[in-house]
C-alpha cells in the first residue's frame, strides 16, 4: 500500500504555518519569501487585519492575490457555519491501493476540501476555489483560520524538509 500523508506538520507547530498565513503574509508576500527567494515582509497583517483583508476580497477577483483572498472569504464563511470542520486539515489524506491508477485510493482523513465537497457541494463548484492552485488553497485555509483564531494546518502543496545535523 501507498499512502500520503500532510507534510509540515512539525513546522507547522514551531512555526505556525508553512505558508506564510499565520504570519500575517498576503499569497503575493508569501511566495515571494517561499519560492522568489525575497526578505520577509517589515511589516505584517494582525489576526484581525487579516480578517478584514480577506472580508473585503472582491467578488471578481482578477489578480493572484486577489482570488486567493477571495477563497479565504469563501472558506472563513464556511468555517464560520461549520465549527466541526475545524479540526480538519486541508486536503484529505489518502490511501492508494498499490494500482497505478490516480483513482483507486480511499480517503482515511477527510480534510476540508472533501467535506465541502460533500456538505455544501454548490459552494465547492463556485468558480473562484476551480481557479485555485495547491498553494491558494492551503494558504486561503490558513488564513482564513487565522482569522477564526484556529491553529493552523500544513499547506497541501509545501513539502517541508527538515535535516538534522548530527555533529
Amino acid at each position: 500500500m501507498y499512502q500520503t500523508h500532510s507534510f509540515g506538520e512539525e513546522m507547522v507547530k514551531r512555526l505556525g504555518s508553512n505558508d506564510g498565513a499565520f504570519q500575517g503574509y498576503t499569497v503575493d508576500e508569501a511566495l515571494g519569501v517561499i519560492v522568489g527567494g525575497k526578505s520577509e515582509p517589515k511589516k505584517t497583517k494582525t489576526k484581525i487585519e487579516m480578517k478584514e483583508y480577506i472580508e473585503d476580497a472582491p467578488d471578481n477577483p482578477q489578480t493572484y492575490d486577489e482570488t486567493a483572498r477571495a477563497a479565504a472569504k469563501i472558506v472563513l464563511s464556511f468555517l464560520e457555519r461549520h465549527p466541526e470542520a475545524h479540526n480538519m486539515p486541508a486536503d484529505s489524506d489518502i490511501e492508494f491501493d498499490g494500482k497505478a491508477d490516480w483513482n483507486s485510493y480511499h480517503i482515511t482523513r477527510e480534510g476540508l476540501s472533501d467535506y465541502i465537497k460533500r456538505i455544501e457541494p454548490e459552494l465547492w463548484n463556485n468558480p473562484i476555489l476551480d481557479e485555485l492552485t495547491g498553494f491558494m488553497w492551503g494558504w486561503a485555509v490558513n488564513a482564513a483560520r487565522s482569522a477564526l483564531n484556529l491553529s493552523p494546518v500544513p499547506n497541501p502543496a509545501l513539502l517541508t524538509i527538515q535535516i538534522e545535523n548530527k555533529e
